[in-house]
């Protein structure tokens, strides 16, 4: 399931007793985390009880991907309203009847998973999936959620709604994809176009490119980041992650490149406990994946360093863990050096 929080779980919440079994099932079924009413919650070893729902609410709220309510919707709309923040952020909110009947997706449906969860929730109640979405309602995929499946960074969330709109009522949509990694060139409503200049003010239109590339109208054309570039980097002992960050920065820029559309950073082992390394990858919240020294001697890259050789036993460490990590990818941009740090970038493949 995607889903903003990072621990990707789920939390149910249950106020009665009858409401307590369903909760139970939904836990299991769900592998989630069952949070009882005291009341309730004392024939249930493995629920956590509360007092108030809406203190546990909202010490909960940031930390799950999404909660499931086996409570009143108006109930359930009055405890969350206050922690909303919008739909790129809030976490899936699904409400249940506590016989099971209903699973109704109420908040962040597609960005936040909500019907989906919804679905799933059905399955195992043996209920039906409440879903007000206008394109799950027509049996048309919505652009964000074919964002989310492609592992896209949504840059103007705005223009989601412009393009969604145009695929309920059949219009065509421009498309400026150059190496179709959303793959919709075989979809009739969807017109490809060779360059953006190509894509009219005022007409729905959807971007899909790793550089820093700006649409001539925010409103109406989506410009999705496919996460598809790694940044290798090579650093000496000490190096601080302000340094490593504003080399990375300074480098996407020069070279025209999106910072959304990085996936993740990459390093050799022997830097697995760097401290400026972990510490940028937690900041731009990314992986940072440490390859095994060993195999870096195996990878010819453009710059091999004799200095580098000397010291680490390998000729090359930012360009080989990028390539490393790409599959032998593309590499955009060549070893970069700041005063204690080196850098490149290389471009995912397409499958």
């Amino acid at each position: 399931m995607n889903n903003h929080s990072q621990n990707g779980r789920i939390a149910v919440y249950a106020l009665t007793s009858q409401g307590a079994e369903l909760g139970l099932k939904l836990s299991q079924g769900l592998d989630a985390d069952l949070y009882l009413s005291k009341n309730a919650a004392n024939s249930y070893s493995t629920a956590r009880s509360f007092g108030s729902l809406k203190q546990i609410v909202q010490e909960n709220f940031e930390n799950y991907a999404g909660h499931i309510f086996i409570a009143a919707s108006g109930l359930v709309v009055r405890l969350i309203c206050p922690l909303l923040a919008g739909k790129e952020k809030d976490p899936g909110i699904v409400v249940l009847d506590q016989y099971g009947n209903f699973a109704v997706s109420l908040v962040s449906g597609h960005l936040g998973n909500a019907n989906e969860l919804a679905r799933e929730t059905a399955v195992i109640t043996g209920g039906s999936p409440v879903i007000t979405t206008a394109t799950d309602n027509m049996g048309i995929e919505a652009i964000d959620v074919l964002a989310m499946e492609k592992d896209m960074f949504i840059s103007n969330l705005q223009a989601i709604r412009t393009v969604n709109s145009a695929l309920l009522e059949d219009k065509k949509i421009l498309v400026f994809d150059p190496e179709n990694r959303l793959g919709l060139d075989t979809e009739e409503r969807f017109v490809f176009v060779s360059g953006i200049e190509q894509i009219k003010q005022n007409s729905p239109a959807i971007i899909v490119n790793w550089r820093d590339i700006q649409p001539p109208d925010p409103q109406n054309h989506l410009v999705l980041r496919p996460r598809v570039l790694v940044a290798g980097i090579g650093c000496n002992s000490g190096t601080s992650a302000q340094e490593i960050l504003q080399h990375l920065q300074n480098t996407f820029s020069f070279f025209g490149l999106s910072l959304k559309s990085l996936k993740l950073l990459s390093s050799t082992s022997k830097k697995q406990d760097e401290p400026g390394l972990l510490e940028a990858a937690k900041q731009l919240e990314l992986s940072i994946t440490f390859v095994p020294h060993e195999e870096l001697e195996h990878i010819q890259v453009p710059n091999p360093s004799s200095n580098v050789k000397k010291n680490m036993g390998v000729s090359s460490i930012c360009e080989a863990t990028a390539l490393h990590q790409t599959n032998m990818g593309k590499l955009l941009v060549q070893k970069t050096k700041s005063l204690n740090s080196t850098l490149a970038v290389a471009l995912q493949s397409c499958t």
